[in-house]
C-alpha cells in the first residue's frame, strides 16, 4: 500500500512540471520494514563515517595513505650498484628516471607518477655517499630491483 503512495506521489510531481534537478526526496526507513529502492536504510557507524568523508575530499586516513605508498623488499629483490662522479649527477639520474609530477609519499621518499619507481634519501644513506633507486611493482609495493646510486666520498657534491 505504501509503495503505491509513493508510486502515485512521484507521478504527480513529474506531471506537475517541476524542474528535473528537483527530485522527491526519499523517506526514512521506518524500523521493521525493509526500505524500498533509492530509500536510505540503517547502516552501520564506521560505513556512515567512510561515506562522510568521500564527500568532505579524498576520505583516506593517515593509514590508507601509508597502505598506498607501503613497499618491501623480498629475497627476489635484484640489488644493484652504480658509481657516479657526485651525489649532483646521481640525484639527477635519479630525477630522469622518476619523471615529471613526481608525488612525495614519505620522509625522504618520492615516486613517480605511475608508482613504478622510487627515490629514497634517508640522512643515513646520503652520508655514507649513496641514494637509493628502487623499480616497484605499483600493485603489490614489491620492490623489484633497489639501485644503490653511490658518489666519492668527501666532498664530492
Amino acid at each position: 500500500m505504501r509503495r503505491a503512495a509513493v508510486l502515485i506521489s512521484i507521478l504527480c510531481w513529474l506531471g506537475s512540471g517541476a524542474p528535473a534537478t528537483e527530485r522527491p526526496k526519499p523517506r526514512p526507513a521506518e524500523p521493521g520494514r525493509t526500505p524500498a529502492r533509492g530509500e536510505p536504510s540503517k547502516s552501520d557507524p564506521a560505513k556512515e563515517k567512510i561515506e562522510e568523508k568521500k564527500k568532505q575530499g579524498s576520505g583516506a586516513t593517515a593509514a590508507d595513505k601509508n597502505k598506498k605508498w607501503r613497499d618491501y623488499q623480498t629475497s627476489k629483490t635484484n640489488q644493484h650498484e652504480a658509481t657516479y662522479k657526485s651525489e649532483g649527477e646521481a640525484r639527477g639520474v635519479a630525477q630522469k628516471i622518476l619523471g615529471k609530477d613526481i608525488v612525495k609519499t614519505g620522509d625522504n621518499k618520492w615516486r613517480s607518477a605511475d608508482g613504478k619507481w622510487q627515490y629514497r634519501a634517508k640522512p643515513g644513506d646520503v652520508k655514507d655517499n649513496h641514494v637509493h633507486l628502487e623499480r616497484i611493482n605499483p600493485k603489490t609495493g614489491e620492490v623489484v630491483e633497489n639501485w644503490h646510486l653511490r658518489w666519492p666520498g668527501s666532498g664530492a657534491r
